[in-house]
């Protein structure tokens, strides 16, 4: 049996004020019938978590987020972004928080996202200078970082917003589901 990677599979706008609703159960079925092992979801916003033999190299990566966006398209005829994120990168881009320590009361205003595509040099400018004054932006390699404040719902900093200065699909996770992710790759 080859050796397999651990990967997280992240879709943006899944179960979102009543759209693109897809019950768990499904998505992992769906991931599953790819050849996805160990599948797991957290929480009802498109968060899965898998082993596969795919490699963790950007074609690899790629080939898998494809993979999966083309089966949620057929089989449960939802079509949105999906960033595939090895395990390492993952825990790497989590590790990497910008904004020093965050209290538990602000776990779900800090934000990493991920993109699909490298991240535009001029993205933290061009979105910092949208920011409020309680809003804060940083770029870490290839993780984006936004301290919403005041919460993302008041944000100018719309999904939108994201993918037009970074220069491709952005999905974003606060501190409280990046940690889960993270404890559940751990576990695969």
């Amino acid at each position: 049996m080859p050796t397999c990677t651990r990967f997280v599979a992240l879709l943006r706008g899944i179960n979102v004020g009543g759209h693109n609703t897809v019950p768990m159960a499904k998505l992992r079925a769906v991931a599953t019938s790819l050849g996805l092992r160990d599948v797991a979801t957290y929480v009802q916003s498109g968060n899965l978590v898998f082993r596969s033999a795919h490699k963790g190299d950007d074609p690899q990566r790629a080939s898998l987020s494809e993979a999966l966006r083309e089966a949620f398209r057929e089989s449960l005829k939802v079509d949105v972004p999906v960033v595939v994120v090895e395990a390492d990168g993952f825990a790497l881009r989590a590790a990497s928080q910008p904004f020093g320590a965050v209290d538990e009361t602000r776990q779900r205003t800090v934000h990493l996202g991920f993109a699909q595509g490298k991240i535009d040099p001029l993205a933290r400018a061009t979105l910092a200078a949208r920011c409020s004054a309680k809003e804060r932006v940083a770029v870490v390699g290839d993780a984006l970082w936004v301290d919403y404040g005041d919460g993302a719902a008041k944000s100018h900093l719309s999904p939108s917003v994201l993918d037009k200065a970074v220069g491709s699909a952005v999905t974003m996770r606060n501190l409280e589901a990046v940690a889960a992710l993270g404890a559940m790759l751990s576990r695969l």
